[in-house]
């Protein structure tokens, strides 16, 4: 399977260079929620510890992205838990879809540890810093197995979804705040990453077509790296329009 994976790989390098990018950029989008998480359950923290905690946060971040890896290349071949997959970017979607057409500025991602039972346990017998460390694996764990099915709207390649998600998060570990900041002040970026998300909703959602209807001519084209290849092109392309409309409207003299 592997060797198959790789001969993919040489084949069409274009296409894969595409899918990596496009896994960094994924990466980065799904990171912004996760990284406010972890933000909020560390900022109690002296400085000095801050550091720490979000250091053994990257070692377990690796560790159980590996793992998930692991049994990625088993649970991807189960056709309902890429289901779930898009359901959960599907769900995400809505979720900002609301908040925009409500107009509400929803705190839904700060982790309260106060009122976190587990928490308050471990605090009694490890303390804050061992017990923020624990709470921060396991918020690691949870985004390594909601972003590998996520990740694997892109391409079934489990080589390319390991080195663009490896990469992605080292790169956003460091960038995080750069990322946060630019879909901040940014509402186009803001859109076209939810956009790319529900796209990517619909191509997972469609496994249950594929699966009960395998020999239909709608089922061939959805299953086919021709739809991989063109959402990735039309995840760049939305990002590109995105950052255009950026600078646009940065050009406008603010007369105040």
């Amino acid at each position: 399977m592997l060797i198959s994976y790789l001969t993919e790989i040489i084949q069409n390098p274009i296409a894969s260079l595409l899918v990596v990018l496009n896994i960094l950029l994924l990466e980065a989008i799904l990171s912004i929620d996760n990284a406010a998480v972890l933000a909020t359950m560390v900022i109690e923290l002296p400085k000095h510890q801050q550091k720490k905690a979000l250091q053994y946060g990257i070692i377990g971040a690796y560790f159980f992205r590996a793992l998930a890896f692991f049994f990625a290349s088993y649970l991807m071949q189960i056709w309902w838990l890429k289901f779930l997959g898009g359901v959960y970017l599907f769900i995400l979607f809505f979720n900002w879809f609301k908040q925009k057409a409500l107009n509400k500025n929803l705190e839904q991602n700060n982790f309260d540890k106060k009122n976190n039972l587990l928490f308050g346990k471990m605090n009694q017998y490890l303390g804050v810093f061992i017990s923020t460390i624990v709470m921060v694996e396991f918020m690691d764990l949870a985004f390594s197995i909601d972003n590998i099915f996520a990740l694997a709207a892109y391409s079934p390649n489990l080589v390319l979804l390991f080195i663009g998600s490896f990469i992605g998060i080292l790169f956003i570990r460091f960038a995080t705040r750069g990322f946060i900041a630019l879909i901040e002040s940014n509402p186009n970026m803001e859109i076209g990453a939810y956009i790319i998300i529900f796209v990517l909703s619909l191509k997972l959602l469609s496994t249950i077509l594929i699966h009960f209807n395998p020999t239909a001519n709608f089922s061939k084209v959805i299953d086919s790296q021709y739809v991989d290849y063109s959402i990735s092109i039309i995840s760049l392309f939305i990002i590109i329009i995105s950052l255009i409309g950026r600078n646009k409207r940065s050009d406008i003299p603010n007369n105040i």
